[in-house]
């Protein structure tokens, strides 16, 4: 298909897609049917946590790259009061609404969609939630699949980044990903390692990544970062982390806060996030099994380590 024809499609889908919010016309959804069978879509989905550093070099300045077996691309679901999930897709950029945790779009067929769904067990799809919200449940995703699916050859699946956007991937991945598992699973020593290799150890943690993309280097040098260890209490030392102020996108570390318990090994990983602009920062927690959560607005720079060291207090309050 031309890229002209695509973009007649597309319009005309926007238009049958808000008729049919206004009026409920089936008539209408009978258009919308045969037009989504053959576009593709928009996914929000966080970085797949298999991506290996070769596989950057396929992703470099928008590079196609096909859908590996057994990488999961982890999209963004829609939950419902009563417990309800949907695969939450999008037409054009403008519906999509930016997810935290969610920094890639997934351009994908329609039918590859409704067959993702049925393999999620989701309880359907929503096309342009947040805006023209039109669902279709299993019955009619199984109908998609079965009707559309045996009238397409196989389409390779793409992820496409610019070089600003796999740096801002990179990055994400590494603070919300891979720093806290080296941390969780090499316990106080690897702590330690870290406070004894300080900002120059930090700058290789960042380069890595990149050693296997030709042309490519890390944005980041030592000089870059800023380490600082305090011995709190005889239960608690506490790492804090500036990261860098240089492609300091929305989502990303402004900085990390480290706490172990020299006594038990216990372990807590704090970020200070990055929010939209006159917003103020986010202070969220990765846990020991990987799962990244949102705790609330974070308080200025100077109340941070007190905060800090009250949520990890409060814990260790709970669990005596």
């Amino acid at each position: 298909m031309d890229e002209q024809r695509r973009e007649g499609l597309k319009r005309r889908l926007d238009k049958l897609l808000t008729d049919f919010t206004s009026g409920k016309d089936t008539e209408v959804l009978h258009q919308i049917i045969p037009i989504l069978g053959v576009l593709n879509v928009l996914v929000p989905a966080a970085v797949p946590a298999n991506l290996n550093k070769g596989m950057l070099e396929d992703l470099k300045n928008g590079a196609k790259m096909e859908m590996p077996k057994g990488m999961k691309p982890m999209p963004a679901l829609l939950q419902t009061k009563k417990g309800g999930r949907f695969l939450g897709i999008y037409t054009e950029k403008k519906h999509v609404r930016t997810e935290k945790g969610y920094p890639l779009l997934l351009d994908m067929h329609f039918v590859d969609c409704c067959t993702m769904a049925k393999k999620l067990d989701l309880d359907g799809i929503v096309v342009n939630a947040f805006t023209q919200n039109l669902t279709f449940k299993k019955p009619a995703i199984d109908a998609f699949i079965q009707d559309y699916g045996s009238r397409r050859k196989k389409e390779t699946k793409t992820i496409r980044l610019t070089r600003e956007q796999m740096e801002d991937v990179t990055r994400k991945n590494i603070e919300l990903r891979l720093l806290p598992q080296f941390i969780f699973e090499g316990g106080a020593k690897y702590i330690d390692d870290l406070c004894e290799g300080k900002e120059e150890l930090l700058a290789q943690i960042y380069a890595e990544p990149y050693k296997k993309v030709p042309e490519m280097v890390s944005p980041y040098q030592a000089e870059d970062f800023s380490l600082m260890d305090l011995n709190i209490a005889e239960d608690m030392m506490l790492v804090r982390l500036d990261m860098p102020e240089k492609k300091l996108l929305e989502g990303s570390c402004v900085r990390i806060y480290i706490t172990v318990n020299p006594q038990t090994e216990d372990i807590h990983y704090f970020t200070i996030q990055k929010s939209k602009p006159k917003e103020k920062n986010l202070l969220g927690r990765v846990r020991k099994d990987g799962k990244h959560e949102v705790i609330g607005e974070a308080p200025e720079e100077g109340g941070e380590i007190e905060r800090v060291m009250e949520l990890v207090r409060s814990e260790q309050k709970d669990s005596e």
